[in-house]
């Protein structure tokens, strides 16, 4: 079983508002800019200018990411899952856990075909789900994760690339991440926190 999310990294540079790249405008004061960055929200930060990084990851007592892509927020979540669900290696029975962004029947027969549920609520019945014990997984999976790979990768700023530059980065970060989980099990330490550790004494 799996669960995926995406974390927003601010772009580098000057932000771009969104009343002038709809209509293709950058003012003529404004430098720097990150003109493949978009605009996404979240209910923790807000409106964010800039890229996303997706991540799916086991959902046992072993969380491992297992696929990983960067993309600009200018494309939704659930339509870059569309194009980089198809990876996924098929299962007999499993479940994809995920937030409302990935609420989407296209999606959900996408995943069917790798064997998976996809089970994401709408934005209506949220809090109906809350009580789900599949969906209560992403509260002690992926968003753990994220915090763990923002202790490892300290990224909280604005990246220090742009988009074309910033995804392969950020995928490969997230692959170190993973052969460092895989390195932790082979010498059997059971403490997730110690991958971080790893990582930042590379």
């Amino acid at each position: 079983n799996l669960a995926v999310d995406n974390r927003m990294f601010e772009a580098i540079g000057a932000i771009w508002h969104r009343k002038d790249q709809k209509k293709g405008i950058i003012p003529e004061k404004l430098r720097n800019v990150d003109q493949t960055a978009g605009w996404g929200i979240s209910h923790y930060r807000g409106w964010v200018f800039g890229h996303g990084l997706d991540v799916f990851v086991t959902t046992g007592r072993i969380v491992m990411p297992v696929l990983a892509f960067a993309r600009s927020l200018l494309i939704r979540g659930n339509t870059a899952l569309k194009h980089f669900g198809r990876m996924l290696p098929k299962a007999n029975r499993g479940s994809v856990v995920a937030d409302s962004e990935y609420d989407d029947s296209e999606l959900a027969m996408l995943f069917k075909l790798t064997g998976r549920t996809l089970f994401a609520p709408g934005k209506k019945n949220q809090k109906t789900w809350k009580a789900n014990s599949l969906y209560k997984k992403r509260k002690i999976t992926i968003e753990p994760f994220f915090e763990r790979f923002l202790l490892a990768f300290p990224m909280r700023g604005k990246l220090d690339r742009k988009g074309p530059q910033a995804w392969p980065y950020l995928v490969t970060c997230c692959l170190l991440y993973q052969l460092m989980v895989a390195y932790n099990l082979i010498h059997h330490a059971g403490n997730p926190m110690e991958v971080t550790h790893l990582i930042r004494m590379l």
